[in-house]
């Protein structure tokens, strides 16, 4: 269990979660010259492409997938089924348990509700309305998926056309089965899967059912409980995210970001640390309360300017929330990320 260490400006760290990134170079050569491929993040840093993994992605099964989208985009032409079978068999062989076990995260991947990650992209005015937007995504996005994937067995087994609903429940297992074989996962990749999820659910709620046998109710049951219980290891992950509040946008280093009495949004540490500096106009003292990933990490008070200095056991990205009050009224304070 990672240490709670205190931060040199005086405020409580926050456990650490430990977070691995993965990257890469890639050129293009055209006999003569490498052209390298360089992004602009949302900070305008230019750098090469990379990112956190997540679930059972690794650094190698990462690389497995670029070299498999190199060969998809080849000028010379697509792969043959005969390389992509060979492909995967190398990558078998390499590991024959961590080539399953990957592939069967990656199906949880696909089966997680996606309302986290459209909430962390979100801004809105005040953390009323960031717990209100919370709530409501998950009510109209996550709940309604969530259902459809734990009843869409049973309307296999209830619908009066057997057959159709035998073929359309077979649809979703194998576009998720090829997509986590041969890339990743993502939860844009079972988009062709959720309209029959949705068909099938509102066969078990439109009622009027034939009489199931007992194997087909047997098997509906089965399926339904695993995939609630791969549901059940992504609730913690999709819970925790939050909209920002109070700015427009993520605050960026050596960027200004103006507000007026509490702002929250995710900000990514440079480092181990996460250094913020506050200003203020006036001379009054103002109050200020720093929350790191909803847990209280400084309380202090400042006139003019105040910069403070908060570590963690790893590099991270929290959910950092500033309130500044003067007077017991909101306040106007600038942060900025050093």
């Amino acid at each position: 269990m990672p240490r709670r260490r205190r931060g040199r400006g005086g405020g409580e760290g926050c456990r650490a979660v430990v977070e691995t990134s993965a990257g890469g170079v890639i050129y293009r050569w055209d006999g003569h010259t490498a052209h390298v491929l360089l992004i602009r993040d949302r900070y305008q840093h230019w750098g090469f492409p990379k990112g956190h993994l997540e679930g059972a992605e690794t650094a190698a099964a990462l690389w497995g997938a670029a070299h498999l989208l190199t060969m998809l985009h080849d000028p010379a032409g697509p792969p043959t089924t005969g390389e992509v079978l060979r492909f995967l068999g190398r990558d078998f062989a390499a590991s024959p348990g961590a080539f399953v076990l990957r592939r069967l995260d990656f199906v949880r991947l696909l089966l997680k509700p996606g309302g986290g990650s459209y909430l962390a992209g979100r801004f809105v005015a005040t953390a009323g309305e960031a717990s209100m937007l919370r709530v409501a995504v998950h009510a109209a996005l996550d709940v309604p998926f969530v259902l459809a994937l734990v009843l869409a067995p049973f309307g296999a087994a209830l619908a009066r056309r057997r057959r159709l609903a035998a073929v359309l429940m077979l649809w979703p297992p194998i576009l998720m089965a090829m997509v986590a074989l041969v890339l990743w996962a993502g939860t844009r990749f079972r988009a062709p899967a959720e309209p029959v999820l949705l068909a099938l659910m509102a066969v078990v709620l439109a009622g009027e059912w034939r009489r199931p046998g007992r194997v087909a109710l047997t098997l509906a049951a089965g399926a339904s409980l695993v995939v609630a219980g791969l549901i059940a290891v992504s609730v913690p992950s999709v819970m925790i995210p939050r909209a920002g509040y109070g700015v427009s946008a993520a605050p960026s280093p050596e960027s200004d970001t103006p507000f007026t009495g509490a702002m929250g949004a995710y900000v990514d540490s440079k480092g181990t640390a996460l250094v913020i500096s506050l200003q203020s106009a006036g001379a009054a003292p103002i109050a200020v309360t720093v929350r790191v990933d909803g847990k209280t990490a400084d309380a202090f008070t400042f006139a003019g300017s105040a910069h403070r200095r908060y570590t963690f056991d790893t590099p991270r990205r929290v959910y950092l929330e500033v309130a500044a009050t003067e007077a017991g009224r909101p306040a106007p304070v600038v942060l900025r990320l050093e």
